[in-house]
Protein backbone atom coordinates (compact mmCIF):
# COMPACT_ATOMS: atom_id res chain seq x y z
CA UNK A 1 0.00 0.00 0.00
CA UNK A 2 1.32 3.42 -0.99
CA UNK A 3 0.71 6.49 1.21
CA UNK A 4 -0.16 8.61 -1.84
CA UNK A 5 -3.08 6.22 -2.51
CA UNK A 6 -4.24 5.31 1.00
CA UNK A 7 -7.86 6.37 1.68
CA UNK A 8 -8.41 7.66 -1.86
CA UNK A 9 -11.64 6.83 -3.66
CA UNK A 10 -11.82 5.15 -7.05
CA UNK A 11 -14.81 4.74 -9.33
CA UNK A 12 -14.49 1.95 -11.89
CA UNK A 13 -16.68 2.36 -14.94
CA UNK A 14 -16.91 -0.59 -17.31
CA UNK A 15 -19.71 -2.77 -18.64
CA UNK A 16 -17.47 -5.86 -18.48
CA UNK A 17 -17.80 -7.44 -15.00
CA UNK A 18 -14.54 -9.41 -15.38
CA UNK A 19 -12.56 -6.20 -16.01
CA UNK A 20 -14.27 -4.51 -13.06
CA UNK A 21 -13.42 -7.40 -10.72
CA UNK A 22 -9.79 -7.44 -11.89
CA UNK A 23 -9.39 -3.66 -11.53
CA UNK A 24 -11.14 -3.62 -8.15
CA UNK A 25 -8.78 -6.24 -6.77
CA UNK A 26 -5.69 -4.38 -8.01
CA UNK A 27 -6.98 -1.02 -6.74
CA UNK A 28 -7.89 -2.41 -3.31
CA UNK A 29 -4.37 -3.84 -2.97
CA UNK A 30 -3.03 -0.33 -3.62
CA UNK A 31 -5.25 1.05 -0.83
CA UNK A 32 -8.22 2.52 -2.73
CA UNK A 33 -11.80 2.49 -1.58
CA UNK A 34 -13.53 1.20 -4.73
CA UNK A 35 -17.02 1.64 -6.19
CA UNK A 36 -18.44 0.63 -9.56
CA UNK A 37 -20.60 1.91 -12.39
CA UNK A 38 -21.66 -0.14 -15.40
CA UNK A 39 -21.76 2.80 -17.84
CA UNK A 40 -21.05 6.50 -18.19
CA UNK A 41 -24.50 7.67 -17.12
CA UNK A 42 -24.39 5.57 -13.96
CA UNK A 43 -20.89 6.94 -13.29
CA UNK A 44 -22.12 10.54 -13.55
CA UNK A 45 -24.92 9.78 -11.11
CA UNK A 46 -22.48 8.20 -8.64
CA UNK A 47 -20.06 11.14 -9.05
CA UNK A 48 -22.86 13.58 -8.26
CA UNK A 49 -23.50 11.74 -4.95
CA UNK A 50 -19.96 10.97 -3.80
CA UNK A 51 -16.48 12.49 -4.10
CA UNK A 52 -13.85 10.48 -5.98
CA UNK A 53 -10.15 10.99 -6.62
CA UNK A 54 -9.85 8.75 -9.68
CA UNK A 55 -12.14 7.32 -12.34
CA UNK A 56 -10.90 4.43 -14.44
CA UNK A 57 -13.27 4.05 -17.36
CA UNK A 58 -13.65 1.90 -20.41
CA UNK A 59 -13.89 3.67 -23.75
CA UNK A 60 -16.81 1.79 -25.36
CA UNK A 61 -19.90 1.58 -23.18
CA UNK A 62 -23.61 1.96 -23.83
CA UNK A 63 -24.98 5.50 -23.70
CA UNK A 64 -21.96 7.60 -22.79
CA UNK A 65 -18.44 6.53 -23.73
CA UNK A 66 -15.35 7.05 -21.58
CA UNK A 67 -14.16 10.14 -23.43
CA UNK A 68 -17.59 11.79 -23.14
CA UNK A 69 -17.56 10.97 -19.41
CA UNK A 70 -14.09 12.53 -19.05
CA UNK A 71 -15.18 15.67 -20.92
CA UNK A 72 -18.08 16.17 -18.51
CA UNK A 73 -15.81 15.59 -15.51
CA UNK A 74 -13.20 18.05 -16.77
CA UNK A 75 -15.87 20.77 -16.58
CA UNK A 76 -17.90 19.69 -13.54
CA UNK A 77 -15.20 18.08 -11.36
CA UNK A 78 -11.74 18.99 -12.68
CA UNK A 79 -10.04 17.63 -9.52
CA UNK A 80 -10.98 14.05 -10.51
CA UNK A 81 -8.23 12.17 -12.36
CA UNK A 82 -9.41 10.04 -15.28
CA UNK A 83 -7.71 7.01 -16.81
CA UNK A 84 -9.11 5.35 -19.92
CA UNK A 85 -8.78 1.64 -20.70
CA UNK A 86 -9.66 0.35 -24.14
CA UNK A 87 -9.25 -2.46 -26.59
CA UNK A 88 -8.90 0.09 -29.40
CA UNK A 89 -5.73 1.57 -30.86
CA UNK A 90 -4.09 4.24 -28.70
CA UNK A 91 -3.03 6.10 -31.84
CA UNK A 92 -6.66 6.69 -32.75
CA UNK A 93 -7.61 8.00 -29.29
CA UNK A 94 -4.60 9.99 -28.07
CA UNK A 95 -5.77 13.41 -29.31
CA UNK A 96 -9.31 12.90 -28.03
CA UNK A 97 -7.99 11.78 -24.64
CA UNK A 98 -5.77 14.84 -24.24
CA UNK A 99 -8.64 17.14 -25.19
CA UNK A 100 -10.91 15.44 -22.63
CA UNK A 101 -8.34 15.76 -19.82
CA UNK A 102 -7.63 12.05 -19.57
CA UNK A 103 -4.38 11.59 -17.66
CA UNK A 104 -3.49 8.11 -18.86
CA UNK A 105 -4.58 5.70 -21.59
CA UNK A 106 -4.07 1.95 -21.30
CA UNK A 107 -4.77 -0.80 -23.82
CA UNK A 108 -6.50 -4.06 -22.89
CA UNK A 109 -5.46 -6.62 -21.91
CA UNK A 110 -4.11 -4.70 -18.94
CA UNK A 111 -0.70 -5.43 -17.50
CA UNK A 112 -0.84 -5.42 -13.69
CA UNK A 113 2.56 -3.78 -13.19
CA UNK A 114 1.91 -1.08 -15.78
CA UNK A 115 -1.47 -0.34 -14.21
CA UNK A 116 0.04 0.04 -10.72
CA UNK A 117 2.87 2.23 -11.99
CA UNK A 118 0.46 4.45 -13.94
CA UNK A 119 -1.79 4.95 -10.90
CA UNK A 120 1.09 5.61 -8.52
CA UNK A 121 2.72 8.08 -10.93
CA UNK A 122 -0.58 9.88 -11.42
CA UNK A 123 -0.90 10.61 -7.71
CA UNK A 124 2.80 11.33 -7.14
CA UNK A 125 2.75 13.84 -10.01
CA UNK A 126 -0.41 15.37 -8.55
CA UNK A 127 1.18 15.72 -5.11
CA UNK A 128 4.29 17.34 -6.62
CA UNK A 129 2.11 19.87 -8.45
CA UNK A 130 0.22 20.65 -5.24
CA UNK A 131 3.47 21.12 -3.32
CA UNK A 132 4.82 23.46 -6.04
CA UNK A 133 1.57 25.47 -6.16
Amino acid sequence: MDDSIKNRRLLLCDDDEDIVEYLALEAAMLGFEVNFAKDGKEALLELSREKYDLVITDYMMPGLNGIELAEKLSVDQPHVHVMLVTGYSMHDLTTECKRAGIKHLMIKPLDTNQLRIAILNLFKDSEMQEDAG
